[in-house]
């Protein structure tokens, strides 16, 4: 997943939707889908795919409206659960109107798009359709996008698509299944401690102190964010992390220093802000930047070290 998300995949999803954002006013007829060509639409997710041929279409003079109602016969699931010769009722509709502002003109538009002839397949003809969503439906809901009348050379690009799709979904479950086992490995071993620290001074010097718990990287931000859960203010001004118990440091790491953390993810720590600069480390075995000076795991003893230095320093203030 972290991987997906700094891919040219996903960098250009994030451009499109900027784009569509500001050229189309982010407006709620535009579909995420439009920010995809057909090929990537088809490689996204797992939507139904078929070849059917149209057996029966029902309505006269079909709008958009209402739409034709059109029994099919799967001849091929290329992906999905109905099977070569079922028989399916389904609509062959055009999508949603897209009028999505209120007042003037709103009932006009819409009822214009409603009138508008919408056009029925041939009796006979054969199609490749693709579902609209991946969402348990009654019956098949065809997409308005990857609808297309069979051509072998079509058929290609589709499978060539959905075969993508089925790789990437095997490649990432392979990885997913080598970094499971690389965490648990690392779980057995005690992390690298880089240098030793004198938690009591480092709290007595530091300008916050807080307890917490370990927890992920918010990958939505840039860098490599690493969560705190915030159990309680040990010295310092606590408005500065807002009203969330999460808060998180901005780092720079390497993928074994990943490892580490997500090894540990779930146990408490000490976190200090504003220690000596020569404290600067993290004892799970890496440096930490971004203000955080040090980070340490909150063992009773240490805890209770920390706890006895900020009451001695309080006392002689």
């Amino acid at each position: 997943m972290r991987a997906f998300l700094r891919s040219p995949d996903m960098i250009r999803f994030v451009s499109r939707a900027l784009f569509l954002a500001v050229a189309l006013g982010a407006s709620a007829g535009d579909s995420i889908d439009s920010l995809y060509s057909d090929e990537e639409l088809l490689a996204l997710d797992d939507r139904e795919v078929y070849v059917v041929e149209i057996l029966e279409v029902r309505g006269d003079k079909p709008t958009n409206g209402h739409p034709p109602g059109v029994t099919i016969r799967i001849r091929e699931a290329m992906r999905g659960n109905l099977k070569a010769g079922d028989e399916v009722k389904i609509l062959w509709y055009q999508g949603t109107h897209g009028v999505d502002w209120t007042g003037e003109g709103r009932a006009e538009a819409i009822e214009a798009w409603n009138n508008r002839p919408c056009e029925a397949p041939g009796k006979g003809s054969v199609w490749i359709l693709m579902s609209a969503d991946e969402e348990a439906r009654p019956t098949f809901l065809p997409h308005t996008r990857c609808r297309y009348p069979f051509e072998e050379k079509r058929h290609a690009v589709v499978a060539r698509a959905l075969q993508a799709r089925r790789d990437r979904v095997k490649a990432e479950a392979e990885a997913a299944r080598v970094r499971a086992a690389a965490v648990a490995k690392r779980r057995e071993e005690d992390g690298p401690v880089q240098e030793k620290i004198d938690a009591a001074a480092a709290a007595r010097s530091a300008e916050i102190v807080l307890v917490g718990k370990l927890g992920g990287f918010d990958l939505l931000k840039f860098g490599d964010p690493l969560g705190v859960r915030v159990e309680e203010f040990l010295k310092g001004a606590k408005p500065i992390f807002g009203k969330t118990p999460w808060f998180s440091m901005a780092t720079t790491l390497t993928e074994d220093e990943i490892l580490t953390i997500e090894a540990r993810a779930g146990s408490a720590v000490i976190v200090f802000f504003g220690a000596p600069r020569d404290a600067a480390h993290l004892d799970l075995g890496f440096p930490l930047q971004g203000g955080v000076n040090a980070i340490l795991s909150a063992t009773p003893e240490r805890l209770k070290a920390v706890r006895e230095a900020l009451e001695r320093n309080a006392e002689r203030k």
